[in-house]
């Protein structure tokens, strides 16, 4: 599988890479090559959102897909922004009491 990065600057062939890995800081996506390079794959906002690409990039190569395109962070982003909205702070969706 070939995997294009979040600024679609660099393909990376899977047959090459040893790790796939989320950063310590919980913000980015890299990838480690056979030649001891570490390179980046894409940057998130956040943990959360890191996380479900990565859940991306596994289903991809569960599915056997030929090409994975890394979503750009506006898009991830704009995601989480209106989930958010939709749930309230303990998770559970919010009650609107609209009167009329």
């Amino acid at each position: 599988m070939w995997i294009l990065s979040e600024d679609l600057k660099s393909l990376f062939n899977t047959n090459n890479i040893v790790d796939i890995y989320i950063t310590p800081s919980g913000d980015a996506i890299k990838v480690a090559l056979s030649g001891h390079m570490d390179l980046t794959l894409g940057e998130y906002g956040c943990r959360e959102e890191t996380g479900f690409v990565f859940s991306q990039i596994l289903a991809a190569l569960t599915d056997g897909c030929k090409l994975h395109r890394m979503p750009p962070k506006e898009q991830v982003s704009r995601r989480f922004t209106t989930e958010e909205r939709q749930r309230s702070s303990n998770g559970k969706k919010t009650v609107r009491r609209g009167g009329s």
